[in-house]
C-alpha cells in the first residue's frame, strides 16, 4: 500500500453548510493503514482564504489540530488550504473554494 497522507476535516455547520464566525476548524493528517514506507507526519499547515482564492491568510493557533477563523465581517464563505509532509518526504496539499459559508 502506497504511503499517502489523508487529511481530514471537522467544522460545526448548520443545514445550510453555513458555521459562525468564530468557529474552529480542525484539520488533521494521518497516513492510510497498513502504509510502507510512512514516516513520522509533521504538524498540518492551514491557510484560509475569504475572497475565494485570492488571498490566503495563515490560520491561528493549530493546537489538537484546532484552527480559529477570522473572517472579516461582510464575509460569505471560507475557502481553506491544508497540507501536511511526513519525515519520509511524502506531502499531500489540498485546496477547497468556498469549503463553507458563514452565517
Amino acid at each position: 500500500m502506497l504511503p499517502l497522507i489523508q487529511l481530514s476535516y471537522d467544522v460545526r455547520t448548520d443545514e445550510a453548510g453555513r458555521a459562525d464566525r468564530g468557529a474552529a476548524v480542525t484539520v488533521f493528517a494521518a497516513h492510510l493503514r497498513g502504509a510502507a514506507g510512512a514516516g513520522t507526519l509533521s504538524p498540518v499547515s492551514v491557510e484560509f482564504s475569504y475572497d475565494d482564492g485570492r488571498t490566503w491568510h495563515p490560520a491561528r493557533d493549530g493546537r489538537d489540530g484546532r484552527f480559529a477563523l477570522s473572517a472579516p465581517q461582510k464575509t460569505a464563505y471560507v475557502s481553506l488550504r491544508a497540507g501536511a509532509r511526513d519525515s519520509a518526504g511524502n506531502t499531500v496539499s489540498q485546496t477547497v473554494i468556498r469549503a463553507f459559508g458563514l452565517r
